[in-house]
Formats: structure tokens, C-alpha cells, sequence
């Protein structure tokens, strides 16, 4: 699908970060709407298993990997768009929430860190900027690049301070509960 190039206009460029840089993009044919984000090469090996594990989830509750090609040194990568962007973008633009909006919002969340969970997998770097919402608020778990299988003994740094569990933070030894945590 990217490698027809030309078929996609940018719509919007969204928050990225100082290695990734985000766009809404519609496929012009079809008139449907991706997500692209570009990943700025560093550790080609390393940055492609985001990609790899992304591309091995299935689950109602996770943000869809749609495709991705390697160009002028970046990954760039199709997810499925989601039109209300993450929820941290989000809520401050919600009126009061009423508790059972946020009960349902919560056990959707916790079932796609179940999923993960079943999958061998901690994500590592849960937090409202990787929950997107879709058109029927529906959120989705995104963004893999932290994310690793559990069975082998990490006390990797990564994540994002404000929601850091504490054995990231000092450097100890991590398991899934780092996602509960977060």
C-alpha cells in the first residue's frame, strides 16, 4: 500500500516527537483515512521490532497495523486512524465524564493490556498519548516501541517519566506489572 506513494495526501501533521513525526493521511482512491508515522532511523534492527510485534496484534482494543516500508532513513508505518486523536488530547476537550463513560473506557484499556499480556508481551509505556480513540470512542492501545516479551529479565530505561513504574525508574528488574503501574 505505500509503495503506491503518490495515492496518499497529508492531511494533517500531528504531535510527534523529536524522532517521529506523525501525519493523517487519506488514501485517495478510496478516500480512507491512515495514520503514518515516520520513525527517524537510528538502530534499523532495533526500531524494526516495534514494527514486528505491531504486526503480530489482533484485538479489538488495539490500534490495527495496516503496513510500512523503510525511506530517506525513516520506518514508516500505516496504523489505522483514529479520529479523535489520544486520549490526552482529548479529555481536557470533554465535559464532565459521567462515571459510567469512564468505567467502560477503563475495562476497554485493561482488556487490550490483557491481550498483551497473553501474548507474552508488556507494553511498558502505557499513558493517555498511546491510547487513540476512535470515531465511536472506542480507545486503542498504540504505540510498540517500548513494548517486550516478559519471559526474558529486563531493566531497560524506557517509558515515559509522569507514568514510569518505580522498578523502571530505579532500574531494577521489570515484569508485567510495570504496565498495571502505568
Amino acid at each position: 500500500m505505500l509503495k503506491e506513494e503518490a495515492n496518499f495526501r497529508v492531511l494533517k501533521e500531528c504531535n510527534g516527537n523529536r524522532n517521529n513525526k506523525v501525519y493523517v493521511v487519506e488514501h485517495v482512491p478510496t478516500h480512507q483515512r491512515m495514520i503514518l508515522k515516520m520513525i527517524k532511523i537510528k538502530d534499523q534492527e532495533k526500531q524494526l521490532e516495534e514494527v514486528r510485534v505491531h504486526k503480530k496484534l489482533n484485538h479489538k482494543f488495539v490500534i490495527n497495523f495496516l503496513d510500512y516500508d523503510i525511506k530517506d532513513n525513516y520506518i514508516r508505518v500505516l496504523i489505522e486512524f483514529a479520529k479523535f486523536g489520544d486520549m490526552f488530547e482529548l479529555l481536557p476537550k470533554l465535559p464532565t465524564l459521567g462515571e459510567f463513560f469512564v468505567l467502560k473506557i477503563f475495562y476497554q484499556i485493561l482488556r487490550a493490556v490483557d491481550y498483551l499480556h497473553s501474548q507474552g508481551l508488556a507494553h511498558r509505556d502505557i499513558k493517555p498519548e498511546n491510547i487513540l480513540i476512535t470515531d465511536k470512542m472506542v480507545p486503542k492501545l498504540a504505540d510498540f516501541g517500548t513494548t517486550k516479551d516478559f519471559f526474558t529479565p529486563r531493566i531497560t530505561f524506557c517509558g515515559t517519566y509522569e507514568y514510569m513504574a518505580p522498578e523502571i525508574f530505579e532500574k531494577k528488574y521489570q515484569t508485567l506489572k510495570v504496565d498495571i503501574w502505568s
